[in-house]
């Protein structure tokens, strides 16, 4: 089945749930359960995920990130240089 994305109601995936992928979700509500401010994606909190995760996976992520047109994608970068 198709999609037909000339819908006004488009589903369109979060940029940087696309980057982080899902375990990013997981691992922030662990470090933070029930945090009243939602999700965050500043650079602090994602080094700390980023640092948790192999090589492979890191270099997967900063690709995703470089080719990405969001500018939060930047916050990525950042937070993965020196690692």
């Amino acid at each position: 089945m198709a999609i037909d994305f000339s819908q006004k109601d488009e589903r369109v995936a979060d940029p940087m749930a696309v980057i982080l992928g899902s375990r990013y979700l997981i691992w922030y509500e662990s470090k933070h359960p029930r945090s009243p401010s939602g999700i965050v994606f500043d650079q602090t909190t994602i080094k700390g995920f980023l640092k948790t995760l192999p090589k492979q996976e890191v270099d997967g992520i900063v690709a995703k990130a470089n080719i990405s047109k969001d500018p939060k994608a930047r916050v990525v970068l950042q937070a993965a240089k020196g690692l």
